[in-house]
């Protein structure tokens, strides 16, 4: 077992007590610590693995009861980010990840139309204003008119580790959409590859003449809500692969473009972006082994179209009420009436 040791001076100790079955600290790194060889390299070079709290080569013998050590220390450096300060919806942190609530109309990286407004310059102002040095390692992605949760590994190996369970469909992620039209079926499975469009570098398209597995592109579907009056449904996405537009490409494709979507869709007055959130995250801490489940609520501008769906039942409750209490008071005065008779 490892045992998480933070001192004061933000160093973070992650230690492990050699056992009977261990042969060589490398093979402790891979075993116990799940290192990549990268990332050993790494440890090896600015001298951060220590046997008995002394710095050791990885060649290095061990003994039982030896103490391997590995100091994780806030060092890197992210001199091309901007700092700027934002109101940040943390919905989980601890020593390893930080993970927020991302608003639309927000990138995750800078870029040159967006150099001081992205996820990243809040989050590297987040940083600095807590006296840490990480690094940014956003470990999802979302378009910028994608609202939800996103998270950011503090250390490159966490960033692997979380790698790693996408890749081996240990870690879910949900989504909800508001779509045109309704899906038949209500719910199943869509498995059609994706790829870039040939004449844009952001559009993509189903292409299923394509079998390589690098445009395998599936998606978990389920139909919460239908409204046929408005003829649009609310849905629930779940990703097994992760490609760029997925969801707005597959609902498209199949006749169903996502509310506002102008990209694949049409501009919509209910809606000022594509009408999807990343509400649902689940996948197992790196380092704690206990399995996370973090969810957050619909942004106020979805909100609307679950209202608008209730706006038609509203109204004919109100009708109902309204002559319920005419009832009531016409009784009431037929009733004083007789009475007085």
């Amino acid at each position: 077992m490892i045992e998480i040791i933070k001192e004061k001076n933000n160093l973070i100790y992650m230690n492990y007590v050699v056992n009977v079955d261990d042969h060589s600290i490398i093979q402790i790194l891979k075993a116990k610590y799940r290192f990549s060889t990268n990332y050993i390299k790494y440890l090896k070079t600015h001298n951060k693995i220590l046997l008995n709290n002394e710095m050791v080569d990885i060649s290095h013998s061990i003994n039982v009861g030896d103490c391997i050590s590995i100091i994780l220390s806030n060092d890197e450096e992210n001199d091309n980010i901007v700092p700027t300060p934002m109101e940040l919806n943390i919905l989980y942190e601890d020593e390893f990840l930080l993970v927020v609530n991302k608003t639309f109309g927000m990138p995750i990286h800078p870029s040159m139309n967006h150099y001081t407004d992205s996820l990243s310059n809040g989050i590297k102002n987040y940083y600095i204003q807590n006296n840490l040095n990480y690094k940014i390692h956003p470990i999802t992605r979302l378009d910028k008119d994608t609202s939800g949760i996103v998270i950011f590994a503090k250390f490159p190996f966490i960033q692997e580790q979380l790698s790693i369970q996408m890749r081996n469909e240990r870690f879910i992620k949900k989504y909800i959409a508001f779509v045109h039209g309704k899906f038949s079926p209500e719910s199943g499975i869509i498995d059609l590859p994706i790829v870039r469009k040939s004449d844009s570098i952001i559009e993509r398209v189903v292409d299923e003449t394509q079998t390589q597995e690098k445009h395998q592109s599936i998606s978990l579907y389920r139909t919460l809500h239908y409204d046929e009056k408005l003829n649009y449904s609310e849905v629930e996405f779940q990703l097994v692969t992760g490609k760029t537009h997925q969801i707005r490409v597959h609902s498209s494709h199949l006749g169903h473009p996502l509310i506002g979507d102008t990209l694949y869709g049409t501009p919509s007055n209910l809606i000022s972006r594509q009408a999807l959130h990343c509400y649902y995250i689940e996948f197992i801490h790196p380092i704690y082994n206990n399995i996370l489940r973090i969810k957050t609520q619909l942004p106020d501008d979805m909100k609307n179209l679950i209202i608008q769906k209730w706006d038609d039942f509203k109204k004919i409750i109100s009708f109902i009420i309204l002559n319920f209490r005419f009832l009531h008071l016409l009784f009431f005065l037929l009733g004083n009436r007789h009475h007085h008779l």
